[in-house]
């Protein structure tokens, strides 16, 4: 389906770029927009700062704002192009409830491929590009406005958590494993390398050199409040890192909330009970300090059991993000669509 480009806004709005001057009123509208769907704060400001501040992102060519006469927020869109082979643009926006359907979405989402193509001359010249756009599931205006546009639906990720009501199993490690206390200055590197190897063969990972790739991830990990090294569970067998767990002691959406923000196993340690010890293990931590609800995210397709895993332990689904995409280009697929096995 082609669709012509929307240029043009309603009279009575205009559009412009932000600064970060802008970032709490973004941050106080997206969350407004996210109680108006699914009843809960979606981001809080020193997240949504550090993502700002994130290396490669500025606001001021990649987050467009519509604004009424009286300059209100009522509508929003940022495109994130930050990897260093950014085949696989993501976009995240919303409308005010009570300007939609004037034509405020068409305008942003047409904005915003025109920004997400700007990538294609960083990309090289026989990959594959994809724009991806991010919904609360069940959202119908976004979900129209989409599929209008020529977009599919193409994958989905749930929010699990569990609030607890009695403490959780006791981890059982694997032959060999250790925990050992993470020091920043000794393991930072050897901590990225084996997550980003843990992820290679998950869908969604695009490789980058560890120059480019290492610097954001530090900074997206050591930013702000975030950052807590005892919620950091690196499992060691001799002087190779088998698995790790990282998580911060609030949610974005929730600030009495822990989250898990990543559990991931290299290859050669699989399938031993090493990811089920390291979720108990973070469990029991938060419990311990007194967290008593705790919260993930996880590809709704995964095939690995992480599903199984995460709710054996007593985790439930409690919200859906449905991930929708159009093809900006055609070519090799550079990121990786299968699953690990």
């Amino acid at each position: 389906m082609i669709v012509a480009p929307v240029d043009n806004l309603p009279d009575g709005f205009s559009s412009r770029l932000a600064t970060i001057t802008d970032l709490e009123r973004v941050v106080e509208f997206a969350n407004a927009f996210a109680n108006s769907v699914i009843g809960s704060d979606e981001t809080n400001l020193d997240r949504a700062r550090a993502k700002w501040e994130e290396p490669g992102f500025d606001p001021r060519l990649s987050v467009r704002l519509v604004e009424d006469a009286r300059g209100d927020l009522v509508g929003t869109s940022e495109v994130w192009d930050t990897s260093e082979i950014p085949v696989d643009p993501w976009v995240v926006g919303q409308v005010d409830p009570d300007h939609e359907g004037l034509g405020i979405g068409s305008y942003l989402v047409a904005w915003a491929e025109r920004r997400a193509a700007q990538v294609i001359p960083r990309v090289p010249p026989e990959a594959r590009v994809v724009m991806r756009v991010g919904v609360f599931h069940g959202h119908k205006p976004s979900e129209h406005l989409l599929t209008d546009r020529g977009y599919r639906a193409d994958r989905f990720f749930w929010r699990m958590t569990i609030d607890f009501q009695e403490p959780t199993d006791s981890p059982k490690w694997p032959d060999g494993i250790q925990l050992r206390p993470f020091d920043r200055r000794r393991d930072a590197e050897a901590v990225y390398r084996a997550e980003d190897e843990a992820f290679e063969d998950h869908w969604g990972h695009v490789p980058e050199s560890f120059e480019v790739g290492f610097k954001r991830w530090s900074h997206s990990s050591f930013h702000g409040t975030a950052y807590d090294p005892g919620l950091w569970f690196i499992a060691w067998d001799g002087d190779q890192i088998a698995g790790l767990a990282r998580a911060r002691p609030q949610a974005d959406h929730d600030l009495e909330m822990g989250w898990i923000r990543t559990l991931s196993v290299r290859r050669p340690w699989r399938r031993q009970g090493l990811a089920q010890a390291l979720l108990l293990h973070a469990l029991a931590e938060f419990r311990r300090r007194g967290t008593l609800k705790v919260g993930l995210g996880v590809d709704g397709r995964n095939p690995t059991g992480a599903i199984r895993l995460y709710e054996k332990a007593g985790m439930k689904i409690t919200l859906r993000y449905d991930i929708y995409a159009k093809e900006l280009r055609p070519g090799k697929e550079w990121m990786t669509l299968s699953d690990p096995k």
